[in-house]
């Protein structure tokens, strides 16, 4: 399978050198149209999957006046509950899949499943008479999505070779983005003139189609072929250790480094799907649409800097791993500064061209680790774990982007009082107590009056998760490179056992 064994001089591993047809999936030569065809279905797929993830955000107000719901109401069920269970059941869902794809050979047809579980109870919502019955149907689809995700990182480790993968990554990322987008102005314009419910008739039966078209049309990647690796003597020996996969993928410092930032970084993420577009409109007075403009050009920002930082981190990766840690931390730190300006200005009085272009601005240097961290996450895994590795990636991300909506929530309703009286009783047991009025200070000082008890407090305070997401970022500046070449290493070991050296 091998060509030759290159020794090469300015590296001290040892790499098999897979044959142009190998490294890309096993589907070179006279068949390589396949590739490309296999990965444009799996990018309209994405595109489908992703652009039901924020359709609801537009019309929070227009669903809570339908089904009768309070302005807190509306924050609490549909803003809160509503969201945090569409990511947390996509947990399960992640781990679920990413051992099935780690495990089972037919990662097409589970691919195709996961997502017809998203399209169906998609066009179900249109149906829908009560909060009890689009409780149900979004948590349906946010299982979809979170099954979905690691078996699609599991194909691309399959189909590209590590020095294309942060070019896919970021391909793949702005055609999420993109997705997410299209689905939000979708939902913005025809809430506006349609009603809310059409818009998941538009996103659920092409969802279902493109899904049904995957299993049908695209061949399955032979496992490792991307890396020089194919069906070998290890390979059941692989498949028994990924049996017990969170053993393993927990040993690797990447891994535990991008699984804690996706805690703090999808809390911002999670409140920002599902309050900032109703924010806007409503509390601010921009309008739906006004809004939705807004909230679209965060989306196309977002799509430029994937693009931008794809082609970047690549040339990084090539060059020096190391500082793709510097290039995604320093972004996470740096986005929240025009994104928080965004909500603690005086919306209304700014021109849309200014808000637009902040957002436009924002999107596109917080968008560094979404485009990145997948290709990261890739070689710093062997192939037989990625799928388990990309669960657990994806069950972090849930848990950010489930509780992110729950925590603005709570921030929503929270009163100063309520919280000045919580420290004060931390103040009255404690043995050696701080003075007083220090709990004040602390008081007034992480829940500023301007900002308390609203949505408002809620967008500022969670936006500002970036900034441990960031710290912990940087940490990939030592982990990475040493991660990425002992996987270099564990993949050499395997194939000299496969030749019986």
């Amino acid at each position: 399978m091998y060509n030759e064994i290159v020794y090469a001089s300015d590296e001290e591993s040892i790499e098999f050198e897979p044959s142009e047809a190998e490294g890309y999936g096993g589907v070179g030569g006279p068949s390589k149209w396949r590739m490309w065809a296999t990965s444009a279905l799996l990018a309209l797929l994405t595109f489908f999957v992703f652009s039901d993830q924020s359709i609801v955000a537009p019309n929070l107000t227009a669903i809570a006046r339908e089904f009768g719901m309070t302005d807190q109401e509306r924050d609490w069920k549909l803003g809160g509950i509503l969201s945090m269970l569409f990511f947390i059941v996509g947990g399960p869902a992640s781990l679920l899949a990413g051992y099935l794809a780690d495990t089972v050979g037919r990662r097409i047809l589970l691919i195709m499943v996961f997502t017809a579980m998203g399209g169906v109870p998609c066009v179900c919502t249109f149906f829908v008479k009560n909060f009890a019955q689009i409780l149900a149907t979004r948590t349906f689809a946010g299982f979809s999505m979170g099954g979905a995700l690691p078996i699609l990182f599991s194909l691309l480790g399959d189909l590209f070779p590590s020095s294309h993968r942060t070019y896919v990554g970021g391909a793949f990322a702005l055609v999420s983005s993109t997705g997410q987008g299209v689905g939000l102005f979708i939902a913005g314009i025809t809430g506006a003139k349609l009603g809310w419910r059409y818009v998941f008739l538009f996103v659920g039966i092409p969802m279902i189609v493109v899904a049904i078209a995957t299993w049908l049309l695209v061949p399955e990647p032979e496992k490792g072929a991307a890396d020089g690796r194919g069906p070998s003597r290890a390979e059941p020996e692989d498949r028994g250790r990924s049996r017990a996969p969170m053993l393993s993928i927990f040993r690797v410092l990447t891994n535990n480094l991008i699984y804690l930032q996706a805690t703090f970084g999808c809390l911002p993420w999670g409140v920002m799907f599902a309050f900032m577009t109703d924010y806007l409109a409503q509390d601010v007075g921009l309008g739906v649409v006004k809004a939705t403009t807004v909230a679209t050009s965060f989306s196309v920002g977002y799509a430029i800097g994937v693009l931008l930082n794809s082609i970047i981190g690549q040339k990084l990766q090539n060059w020096k791993p190391s500082l793709m840690g510097l290039m995604i931390g320093s972004s996470s730190i740096v986005g929240i500064f025009p994104t928080v300006f965004i909500i603690y200005s005086d919306a209304a009085k700014i021109p849309m061209w200014i808000l637009q272009a902040l957002a436009c601005v924002g999107g596109c240097i917080l968008s560094a680790p979404g485009s990145i961290l997948p290709s990261i996450l890739i070689n710093a895994n062997k192939p037989s774990t990625r799928g388990s590795a990309a669960a657990a990636y994806n069950l972090f991300n849930d848990v950010g982007k489930g509780l992110g909506p729950i925590f603005g929530s709570l921030l929503i309703e929270r009163k100063r009082s309520l919280f000045l009286t919580i420290l004060q009783k931390i103040h009255s047991v404690l043995i050696i107590a701080p003075p007083e009025h220090l709990w004040m200070f602390l008081c007034f000082f992480t829940l500023p009056p301007t900002v308390t008890g609203s949505r408002r407090s809620a967008l500022i305070l969670s936006f500002s998760a970036w900034l441990p997401c960031g710290l912990i970022l940087l940490g990939l500046m030592y982990s990475y490179p040493r991660d990425l070449e002992t996987a270099k290493v564990e993949k050499v070991a395997t194939e000299l056992r496969d030749h019986g050296t």
